[in-house]
């Protein structure tokens, strides 16, 4: 079970991690690349950008909301495959793989 407090302090380390690398954007893209319909909007937007402008921001609207929190999903793989030949990444992947384990 996801418990809201974990996620929210999981999510606000994801964002620094990001900010850390240099990945945080302060101006979104523009709106038709959030349209993707490919998993992780692969076709549209480099993967720190989806974790920014859809996961991130999705999930702090949903606990906002109140809504169900998505469980059983698994983002590390995808983005250890995307990253591999990034250095710098082990923090940012850590607690990618600690939003998995809360959400299952």
């Amino acid at each position: 079970m996801t418990n809201t407090s974990t996620l929210t302090g999981l999510l606000r380390q994801l964002e620094l991690e990001l900010k850390r690398l240099g990945w945080w954007d302060e101006i979104p893209p523009e709106p038709a690349l959030l349209q993707s319909e490919m998993p992780f909007a692969v076709d549209t937007l480099a993967p720190q950008q989806w974790l920014q402008w859809i996961f991130i921001t999705r999930m702090q609207q949903m606990m906002a909301q109140g809504a169900s929190l998505p469980k059983g999903f698994l983002l590390t793989p995808y983005f250890e495959e995307a990253w591999k030949e990034q250095r710098g990444t082990q923090t940012l992947l850590s607690v990618l793989r600690t939003i998995d384990e809360v959400s299952q």
